[in-house]
C-alpha cells in the first residue's frame, strides 16, 4: 500500500472552502430514493451511515457508508430482499491549523477494489466560486486486474429534480472506473460510472450508476431525515 501524503494538501486548501455541508455524514442519518430509471418494480433505494465499528468487513475509519438495494423478495411474497449496492468506511479530514478544525472532506479508510482505495479521497468540500471543481485519479493494480479510477468535482450548474423537491445550490461528483481484466494474455476492458449530485445541508440527493453492460440505474430522493422539510 502506498503512502499517502495529507497535511500538505490539508495546509494548501482549507482556506478556500466555502460554508455548508453538502455530504452529511452524520452516524444515524438515512435517504431513501425512488428510482427513476433501471431496477425491478418496488424497488428502493437506500443510503445510511453507521459507525465505522459495526461493519463487520473492517473496522478502520469513524463511519460506515452503504447504498442498500431493497426489492420484493422472489421466493417470499411480502417480504423484501435486501443488498448492499456500495459500501465502505470514511474518515473526515480535516485543518487544524487554526482555532477551530475546519472540514476538507472525507476519505477512504475500507474499501473493496471496485470502489476505491484506503487513504483516497471519496469527496472533497467545494471551495468558494461558482466554477469550482477538481479532479483526481489513480490506480489500483492487484495482478489480475487492473482498476484506475477517475474523479471529477464540481459546483453543480443545473436544478437536480427529485421526489423530495428541486435543488438549485449542489455539488457533483462523476467517478468512472476502468477495469481492465487480464485472462491469459487477453485483456477484457469495462467501464463504471457513479454520478452523484449532493445538495447543501441534505446530502446525497441524485445518484446514477452506469453499469459495465451500460444499463442505468437512476435514483431519486424521496425521504430524508436530515433536514426538516
Amino acid at each position: 500500500m502506498r503512502s499517502f501524503l495529507l497535511v500538505p494538501v490539508l495546509l494548501l486548501s482549507a482556506c478556500t472552502s466555502a460554508g455548508g455541508d453538502y455530504f452529511r455524514l452524520e452516524e444515524g442519518l438515512t435517504w431513501e430514493y425512488s428510482l427513476v430509471q433501471g431496477g425491478v418494480q418496488d424497488e428502493v433505494w437506500r443510503v445510511e451511515v453507521g459507525d465505522a465499528a459495526d461493519n463487520p468487513a473492517n473496522q478502520r475509519g469513524s463511519l460506515w457508508w452503504r447504498i442498500v438495494r431493497s426489492e420484493p423478495h422472489p421466493d417470499f411474497p411480502g417480504e423484501r430482499l435486501e443488498t448492499d449496492h456500495r459500501s465502505f468506511n470514511v474518515g473526515a479530514e480535516e485543518d487544524q491549523t487554526g482555532s477551530e478544525p475546519v472540514l476538507l472532506g472525507y476519505t477512504y479508510r475500507h474499501v473493496e477494489l471496485d470502489e476505491g482505495d484506503r487513504n483516497e479521497w471519496f469527496v472533497k468540500v467545494p471551495e468558494a466560486g461558482a466554477t469550482w471543481s477538481d479532479t483526481w485519479n489513480y490506480t489500483i493494480d492487484d495482478g489480475g486486474s487492473e482498476f484506475e479510477y477517475t474523479i471529477e468535482i464540481s459546483r453543480g450548474q443545473d436544478t437536480v429534480q427529485t421526489g423530495l423537491g428541486n435543488y438549485d445550490d449542489t455539488v457533483q461528483v462523476i467517478r468512472t472506473t476502468v477495469i481492465t481484466n487480464r485472462n491469459q494474455g487477453n485483456e477484457q476492458e469495462l467501464t463504471q460510472i457513479h454520478e452523484e449530485h449532493w445538495a447543501r445541508d441534505v446530502g446525497l440527493v441524485r445518484y446514477r450508476f452506469t453499469a459495465a453492460n451500460e444499463e442505468v440505474t437512476d435514483a431519486a430522493l424521496r425521504t430524508a431525515d436530515t433536514v426538516d422539510l
